[in-house]
């Protein structure tokens, strides 16, 4: 699995081909992304949210980095772990979490996405 992962790494890095400009996010977040990450999360009460990162990508798509800590299966935090929500014109936002999310949340910061 750790080589697959490396594999797609690899074959985004690419693959960057759209711009992302910063957009300013309240320290709250935004509803949406909170919502996708509750919807997601296996106890949504347990779920904290730090450091909101938004950004427009020229694909039209709408990015979000934050990082989470929750409950996981046996009951015991994971401590604060990136995660991407990637917002798109209709259609459920996707995410990502991790090392995928940390990749392109980099890629975000210098102003480059993964996404085409």
């Amino acid at each position: 699995m750790k080589h697959l992962t490396i594999l797609a790494a690899l074959a985004l890095s690419g693959c960057v081909t759209a711009t992302a400009t910063p957009q300013q996010i309240s320290g709250n977040g935004d509803t949406a992304t909170r919502d996708a990450v509750l919807g997601w999360a296996r106890e949504p009460t347990s779920v904290s949210f730090r450091s909101f990162r938004a950004y427009d990508i020229s694909n039209g798509e709408r990015a979000v980095c934050v990082d989470v800590n929750a409950r996981n299966g046996f009951g015991g935090f994971t401590g604060f772990v990136p995660m991407l929500v990637n917002h798109g014109p209709n259609r459920a936002p996707i995410i990502f979490e991790g090392g995928p999310a940390a990749y392109e949340c980099n890629l975000l910061a210098q102003g480059r996405s993964a996404r085409f």
